[in-house]
């Protein structure tokens, strides 16, 4: 099973020069302004998972929940 995490930053260029140029993940892949984002794809070598950042669209004021984040999770 392969495992994805994403997370969205303010600062994508920043963020691939860490872990792309910093700590040498492979990058598989980049998006542009699909659907108003732009992200990047690292490897995770030695697993079936891989790393995603986005960035784009206005993001909610830090500290605030978003929809998600606000739903109780199930018992």
């Amino acid at each position: 099973m392969q495992v994805r995490l994403a997370r969205h930053t303010e600062r994508l260029e920043e963020i691939v020069r860490f872990y792309g140029e910093a700590l040498g993940l492979p990058e598989l892949g980049r998006f542009e302004d699909h659907e108003g984002y732009d992200g990047v794809f690292f490897a995770l070598p030695g697993t079936d998972a891989h790393l995603e950042f986005t960035s784009g669209r206005p993001t909610r004021r830090a500290g605030t929940a978003s929809g998600d984040d606000a739903r109780p999770l199930p018992r």
